[in-house]
């Protein structure tokens, strides 16, 4: 086994832990012993301050791509070729988180603390929502808030991970409180909202995330947003900046 606290891959370099080989001999598989040494590497890497880790594997390794799938690896959308005596192979990326959400589930009752972002294009005409292919509605990009993490830390991150986009200024926009009756089942979710400015160029209207396959993004006129069913509904008051806390109450 051998591990960098740094990525070499010019895509992850410098935000991403990585597990860069792990070989078990053939005659000592299926005995946990693969496990283990993920173990040790993930209690050196939180020890050397990393948050997340990657372990690239070529993509037609069947076998090695279930176990990573089986530790909880979440697939990147980035692939490279990785060569071998001249052959380009393609290599894709499972990621694997360090530090927990901050979220609690006590039988009937969900907590979660989350982040969200107003992104403004250039002209400060347009945002940007995110929906999932399973979802019926869009939202704000963001994403929960991790152990230990400060909010403003937790957006940039977000924004990193799923769009790609730097060095950007967050400025506090508000905060909103969801508390869902859904049966006998509770969700409440507190949210900080940021805002910000994307003054690059817009190449496409719709675009996936570059991290899940499944996260769908969609550049929006701001004059358009009532057409749309955007959850929290009342988070429109945030972004119009008629408010900056909220409270939605919800009975399913």
């Amino acid at each position: 086994m051998c591990g960098s606290i740094y990525s070499n891959f010019k895509y992850f370099k410098m935000k991403y832990a990585d597990l860069i080989g792990l070989y078990i001999d053939p005659d000592f598989q299926d005995r946990g012993i693969g496990s283990c040494f993920k173990n040790m590497f993930e209690d050196w890497a939180r020890k050397n301050g990393a948050t997340r880790y990657i372990i690239g594997v070529l993509k037609d390794n069947q076998k090695a791509r279930m176990v990573y799938e089986k530790w909880g690896g979440k697939l990147s959308t980035h692939e490279e070729d990785f060569y071998k005596l001249g052959v380009a192979y393609k290599e894709v990326f499972y990621i694997y988180d360090l530090i927990d959400d901050i979220k609690y589930n006590n039988k009937n009752f969900n907590f979660a603390y989350r982040v969200s972002a107003i992104i403004y294009n250039a002209d400060e005409t347009k945002i940007l929502l995110f929906y999932g292919n399973d979802m019926n509605f869009y939202m704000l990009p963001g994403g929960k808030v991790k152990e230990q993490e400060k909010s403003e830390d937790a957006i940039k991150r977000e924004i990193f991970e799923e769009l790609g986009y730097e060095n950007l200024k967050f400025d506090f926009a508000g905060v909103s409180e969801e508390l869902i009756a859904e049966k006998d089942n509770y969700i409440q979710e507190i949210t900080i909202t940021y805002k910000c400015q994307y003054m690059g160029n817009i190449e496409k209207e719709f675009f996936k995330s570059k991290e899940s396959d499944w996260i769908n993004f969609k550049w929006v006129e701001i004059s358009k947003l009532k057409v749309y069913n955007i959850h929290p509904s009342q988070i429109l008051s945030i972004v119009n900046n008629s408010s900056n806390h909220i409270v939605e109450e919800k009975s399913k």
